[in-house]
C-alpha cells in the first residue's frame, strides 16, 4: 500500500487517500486466501492495476476501480 500511495501523492501532493485505501483494504480481506497458478497471491494482480493507473496519474475513484475491479 505504501508504494501505490507515494505514486499517488507524488502528482497529487494533497490527495485525500481515505476511498484509495478502504477499497485496498476490503480487496485484500476478500482475496486473502486465493492464490494465482503460479503460488503468489492473487490480490497482486489488482494491486498491479491500481500501480498501473497511477502511473498514469489518474484519480483516485479510478484507483480504487481497478483495486476493486475482480470482486
Amino acid at each position: 500500500m505504501k508504494d501505490l500511495f507515494e505514486k499517488i501523492r507524488s502528482y497529487n501532493p494533497k490527495s485525500d487517500l481515505s476511498l484509495v485505501e478502504k477499497a485496498y483494504n476490503f480487496s485484500s480481506e476478500k482475496h486473502k486466501n486465493q492464490k494465482r497458478l503460479s503460488g503468489e497471491p492473487y490480490f497482486t494482480h489488482p494491486l498491479a492495476v491500481a500501480g498501473i493507473l497511477a502511473d498514469l496519474e489518474q484519480d483516485n475513484l479510478t484507483i480504487a476501480a481497478a483495486l476493486l475491479h475482480d470482486l
